[in-house]
């Protein structure tokens, strides 16, 4: 259960970074 929680995070961490990246490339508006 723990090391689910671990990749869970760490899924969600690429995920975040993924679409903070994608919005930062097609616009820097917030």
């Amino acid at each position: 259960m723990e090391v689910f929680g671990k990749t869970a995070y760490i899924f969600c961490s690429l995920c975040l970074r993924v679409s903070f990246f994608k919005n930062s490339s097609s616009g820097l508006s917030p």
